[in-house]
């Protein structure tokens, strides 16, 4: 239900009340510190803001689990995507996928990032590895593809 809410208070750009709302929630035991920071940080993108990074490094400095780690990472990567440093995404992508675990939305994100650097072998071992992680499923248009140059 709040996930729902905070959807929709962003989808809306109303995002006084997503900060409220995410208070609320965090102060009531409704979600943890590292994802209130996440959540925050996710704000922050959607605004352009540049306290964007100062929420993400929190919400690392804090996640506990490997699975947060990697919730941290894809919350990166699309930071790192919407500010055009295709080289960071590359780098996080493959140090997370080569360290933690197999992710389809990393190895998409990666693969956004090798096709702006226009690297043609990345880009066909990337694909091999999301075919070989069971990522079958047609990759979604991220809003950083709409002004993605033609790979070849």
């Amino acid at each position: 239900m709040l996930l729902r809410r905070l959807h929709h208070l962003l989808e809306r750009s109303q995002y006084e009340e997503y900060r409220s709302e995410l208070a609320r929630a965090e102060a009531a035991g409704e979600v943890s510190e590292f994802y209130a920071l996440s959540y925050l940080a996710i704000v922050e993108m959607s605004e352009g803001s540049e306290f964007a990074s100062d929420y993400l490094e929190m919400a690392e400095a804090v996640a506990s689990a490997p699975y947060e780690l990697v919730v941290a990472a894809e919350n990166w990567t699309t930071y790192d995507l919407l500010r055009d440093s295709a080289r960071a995404v590359r780098e996080r992508c493959l140090a997370t996928l080569d360290h933690l675990i197999q992710n389809d939305h990393l190895w998409r994100d990666l693969l956004v990032a090798v096709c702006r650097l226009g690297d043609a072998e990345v880009i066909e071992a990337t694909l091999r590895n999301l075919t070989s992680c069971g990522c079958t499923e047609p990759l979604p248009m991220h809003p950083s593809m709409e002004q993605l140059p033609e790979c070849s």
